[in-house]
């Protein structure tokens, strides 16, 4: 009755996305305000099929990102191995600068609530460009394993030249997949403004974005 707690730590926990872990579970990621101040974080907590919280994952969850700033807006897509990639708005640079502007950020957690090996701390960016970047939505490749095995796509509102829609493909570890431009693929940029784009694998290595 009433479900299973992802956290009872204090402060205000808003915006919880979650994805299936493989084994009948859930890893789920929210946004949390700490007491006192005006900006949220992302954490995570992985619940098996029992309801019980994963073994080696705290009562309240782990910390995805804590860095300056506030995390957003968080979606997720599982890594076919009982963890997740996670991508965020982050306003890390807002913080930091006068004129910063939220900025698309990555991580991957293991299935321990680890961060994966390779992973910096606090995640990584997707695209090294002017302009805004918003509402990330995230999709599995369904595997690559000529490319360090299963990777993800990173799909989001871009605005290096209007407010357009681009995706990028990552591989397992981070790196940009092979072939794909450095700062995303454009999927659409006709005029006017496109937004909140969704994702889901094709089942067949791609993906599909409306």
């Amino acid at each position: 009755a009433c479900g299973v707690p992802l956290s009872r730590a204090p402060g205000v926990k808003l915006h919880p996305v979650s994805v299936a872990d493989g084994a009948g579970g859930i890893v789920g990621v929210w946004e949390e305000m700490t007491p006192g101040t005006a900006t949220t974080d992302l954490h995570a907590q992985r619940i098996l099929l029992d309801g019980r919280i994963a073994p080696g994952w705290p009562a309240d969850g782990v910390p995805v990102c804590t860095a300056i700033g506030s995390q957003l807006d968080p979606g997720l897509a599982p890594d076919g191995a009982g963890g997740a990639f996670i991508a965020w708005e982050d306003l890390r640079e807002n913080a930091s600068t006068p004129n910063g502007l939220p900025k698309i950020f990555i991580q991957h957690l293991a299935a321990d609530g680890t961060i994966a090996p390779g992973w910096p701390v606090n995640g990584a960016g997707i695209a090294a460009t002017a302009g805004l970047q918003l509402h990330p939505r995230v999709a599995p490749d369904g595997g690559a394993p000529t490319e360090g095995g299963s990777g993800f796509y990173v799909t989001w509102e871009d605005g290096r030249a209007g407010i357009d829609i681009y995706v990028q493909r990552f591989t397992g570890s981070g790196a940009v997949a092979a072939g794909w431009p450095a700062n995303g693929l454009a999927v659409c940029t006709t005029p006017g403004e496109k937004g909140a784009p969704d994702i889901v694998a094709d089942g067949a290595g791609g993906a599909i974005i409306a």
